[in-house]
């Protein structure tokens, strides 16, 4: 009896890091770093593959939450996108270009 205990354990022990390795998705690779500029209330950014969020900090008064119609992503090589912006919106979210997404250097800013 104790010894189908041991070999019981010992293949939970063996099976159970398979399972999970197997079960859990893997984890994209760190894409190369690069230059971003970022102009205006822009906090901060996240890309992941092709997607971009890019976070402003709250307007401060009226005149600025009105003032901001769409975040501006440029790559040195010209292309150009924009996302258009609700008044206080706080975070901006697409889909990029593939050109834009591997680009070497990027400027966002708002307008």
């Amino acid at each position: 009896m104790v010894a189908k205990i041991t070999l019981l354990a010992a293949a939970v022990l063996v099976v159970t890091p398979a399972a999970v390795t197997v079960a859990l998705p893997s984890k994209p690779e760190p894409s190369a770093a690069r230059s971003v500029e970022v102009d205006g209330p822009v906090v901060g950014f996240t890309q992941l593959e092709n997607r971009i969020q890019v976070r402003l900090s709250p307007a401060t008064n009226e005149a600025e939450r009105n003032a901001r119609h769409r975040v501006f992503i440029r790559a040195v090589s010209g292309e150009e996108m924009t996302i258009p912006l609700k008044p206080g919106q706080t975070w901006a979210s697409a889909e990029l270009t593939d050109d834009l997404a591997r680009a070497e250097a990027l400027t966002i800013s708002v307008d």
